[in-house]
C-alpha cells in the first residue's frame, strides 16, 4: 500500500481522541468503572507513548527537513511533549478515579487535543505542500512499520 505519512498518524489521532472521548466522560459508580477507566487509561498511554516515538524519531525530523520554518514547528510540538508525559505519567501511576488521576486526564486531554489540531491544521498542510509524494509514501512506509 502506498499511503503517504500523515494517513498513519492521523490513525492514532483517531485512536487516541475515540480513547480520549470515553474518558472524557464522568466516572461512573462502582469498581467495574474505575477498573474500565484504568484500562482505558493504560490503554491510553500505550498508544500516545508508541505515537510520540514515531513522530519523535520520524516525522518529526522530517518536518525539520522539508519546512522552511519546520525547525519552530518542531520545536513547538515537542515543547509540549515534555508537560505531557509528566501527565501521562501521572495518569499511569495514579489510582484511577482519584482526584490527581481526574485532573492529569482532564489537563491531558485538553493539551492533547490542542496538540492534534496544531498538527493537523498547521503542520500538515504545509508539510503536505512541501514534500515530495515519494517521500511521503516511504517515510509512511517507515511509519507503518514502527507500528508493527
Amino acid at each position: 500500500m502506498n499511503t503517504e505519512a500523515t494517513t498513519y498518524l492521523r490513525h492514532d489521532h483517531q485512536r487516541i481522541l475515540a480513547l480520549l472521548d470515553v474518558l472524557d466522560a464522568p466516572p461512573g459508580p462502582g469498581p467495574s468503572t474505575v477498573e474500565d477507566r484504568r484500562a482505558r487509561a493504560v490503554e491510553l498511554v500505550t498508544v500516545e507513548s508508541q505515537h510520540r516515538s514515531v513522530e519523535e524519531q520520524l516525522f518529526w525530523p522530517a518536518v525539520r527537513r522539508v519546512l522552511d520554518d519546520g525547525d519552530r514547528l518542531a520545536d513547538d510540538a515537542l515543547s509540549h511533549g515534555a508537560k505531557a508525559t509528566d501527565l501521562l505519567q501521572t495518569i499511569e501511576n495514579a489510582e484511577a478515579g482519584s482526584a490527581e488521576f481526574e485532573e492529569a486526564l482532564t489537563a491531558f486531554s485538553s493539551a492533547e487535543r490542542d496538540r492534534i489540531a496544531f498538527e493537523e491544521q498547521q503542520v500538515w498542510p504545509e508539510f503536505r505542500s512541501a514534500i515530495a509524494v515519494e517521500e511521503s509514501r516511504q517515510l509512511g512506509k517507515l511509519i507503518q512499520g514502527f507500528h508493527r
